[in-house]
C-alpha cells in the first residue's frame, strides 16, 4: 500500500495530485480531495477546505477508513522477513 492509502486507512483525509495511482486511491469528496498537478493554489485551497471544516474532515476520514477496510485486507500487507528476502534474492540470481 502506498502512503496515501495508508493515510486513508488511518482515517486521515488526503489532498493529492490528480496523477498516476493517486487519482484512483484518493476519491474526491469521499476520502479527500484531488488537485491538478503543479497547481499549488488549488492544492493549498484544498488543504484549507479540510482545515476549516472539522466535521467534513472527520466524515471524509471515516468514509476513507471504511473504503480501505472494504477494498483491502489490511492483514495481508506485512514487511518481508529476512528469510523471505533471502529466498527472493536466490530466485532472481543474487547470492546471499
Amino acid at each position: 500500500m502506498g502512503l496515501v492509502a495508508e493515510a486513508i486507512a488511518c482515517s486521515t483525509p488526503v489532498v493529492a495530485s490528480d496523477v498516476g495511482g493517486l487519482k484512483y486511491t484518493a476519491v474526491p469528496q469521499e476520502t479527500g480531495l484531488l488537485a491538478p498537478p503543479k497547481n499549488e493554489a488549488v492544492f493549498a485551497d484544498a488543504i484549507d477546505r479540510l482545515l476549516v471544516d472539522s466535521v467534513w474532515r472527520q466524515q471524509l476520514g471515516q468514509t476513507g477508513r471504511q473504503r480501505v477496510k472494504t477494498l483491502f485486507q489490511l492483514g495481508q500487507y506485512r514487511l518481508p522477513t529476512p528469510s523471505t528476502l533471502h529466498s527472493t534474492a536466490r530466485t532472481i540470481g543474487h547470492s546471499t
